[in-house]
């Protein structure tokens, strides 16, 4: 699939409303006058719109990959290849935030502000078993990139499924993900990277997976499902069940949040014609969904310095009305976009880029000149471990 604009546009959008609806926890409820606003708070629906969009990008790419040699574990080192880096680095600055945040501590902020920043600061023992393990010991945003490294063997396989099985079966599929959602109605004793969580939430990379199937399926009433007066309605509805079911990661949120994160990327993927659709394909938003990655993964560890920067400096009987903590909710994630956006470029040029480049080298030319070496029987000199699977 070619490099869809308004897809991209979607996702850059997606990673800002994170940054966001994290700022929504900065102050308590009853001194944040801003929890009237639910369209800037939609972390939440915004993972959940990543993840079914990641299947119908991933999808495609696997089914691309599916008629070359080795494509299997070519897929594989392409995935590693994007996600660890971002991992890294992220978590790195997420560390260094923890040195901030314990040595500037702040009273009257939010469960959520004392959720994610730390009273002591971490050692290097610390930061190089997080960085070892994976874990999200300093960034718990990435606990969503966590859930992706479980994708990277499950997605082949949906991807498989999909391509051999009906449409029924695609649709009795997602019916089971959304029954196994609706059953999970104890989410405070979990963390949603558990690996007892991942069936739930390949039940939004499958929606994604399947979406073009289902487009096709449809015939003239696909066009309609996914219109753009459906793509507005989605939207709308996304804004309007965050007001009846907030806080509910699971259950019917979940299940909501992904059919209509499906309509939307239906949406963009049939109509680059609309006004929406142009409006979208703007050459800043495209550049910021290019960026989304390192925005969403570096968002709330810019917030934080930001946070305590601002309210260091704020009287504190603003702090302690319903207005003032609507300032400090507002205006805390907008001014770190003057750190967060020049920062993600430098990323996405200098870390995810050559990353990338690198992955597909070794997903590509190394395996065929090792595939070329074994056939003329030369010793395999430029062996990489790596590549190699061990």
């Amino acid at each position: 699939m070619r490099h869809n604009q308004v897809l991209q546009a979607m996702r850059g959008i997606a990673a800002l409303v994170v940054v966001y609806g994290h700022a929504a926890g900065l102050m308590p409820p009853q001194l944040n006058a801003a929890f009237r606003y639910e369209l800037v708070f939609q972390a939440k629906t915004a993972v959940v719109f990543f993840f079914v969009l990641s299947g119908f990008v991933l999808g495609s790419s696997v089914r691309r990959l599916r008629g070359e040699s080795h494509w299997f574990g070519r897929y594989v080192v392409i995935r590693i290849a994007r996600l660890v880096p971002i991992f890294c680095t992220s978590t790195l600055l997420g560390a260094a935030v923890a040195v901030i945040s314990s040595r500037h501590p702040i009273t009257d902020m939010g469960p959520w502000y004392y959720a994610v920043t730390s009273s002591q600061a971490p050692t290097l023992a610390q930061v190089f078993d997080t960085l070892l393990t994976q874990q999200i010991s300093f960034n718990g945003v990435l606990w969503s990139i966590r859930v992706e490294y479980w994708m990277i063997p499950l997605l082949p396989l949906m991807v498989l499924i999909s391509d051999r099985a009906s449409s029924l079966i695609d649709i009795i599929i997602i019916a089971l993900g959304c029954a196994l959602a609706a059953c999970v109605v104890n989410k405070s004793l979990y963390e949603p990277s558990d690996l007892w969580a991942v069936p739930c939430w390949a039940y939004c990379f499958y929606l994604g997976v399947a979406l073009n199937k289902i487009i096709q399926s449809l015939g003239r009433f696909g066009e309609l499902l996914f219109s753009g007066g459906s793509a507005l309605i989605a939207f709308v509805l996304m804004i309007v069940l965050l007001h009846y079911l907030r806080g509910g990661l699971w259950g019917a949120k979940l299940i909501i949040d992904g059919l209509l994160s499906t309509v939307l990327v239906g949406w963009a993927h049939k109509n680059h014609d609309s006004i929406g659709a142009r409006l979208l394909q703007w050459r800043p938003l495209v550049l910021l969904g290019d960026m989304s990655y390192s925005v969403y993964a570096y968002g709330v560890s810019l917030l934080i310095p930001v946070t305590i920067a601002t309210v260091s400096v704020l009287p504190h009987g603003l702090r302690a009305s319903p207005h003032g903590g609507a300032f400090i909710t507002l205006f805390c994630p907008t001014l770190s976009l003057a750190l967060l956006l020049p920062l993600s470029w430098i990323s996405y040029t200098w870390v995810e880029l050559p990353a990338v480049k690198f992955g597909r080298w070794l997903a590509f030319d190394a395996i065929r000149q090792r595939s070329k070496r074994a056939a003329i029987g030369w010793p395999n000199t430029a062996a990489n471990p790596v590549v190699e699977g061990n």
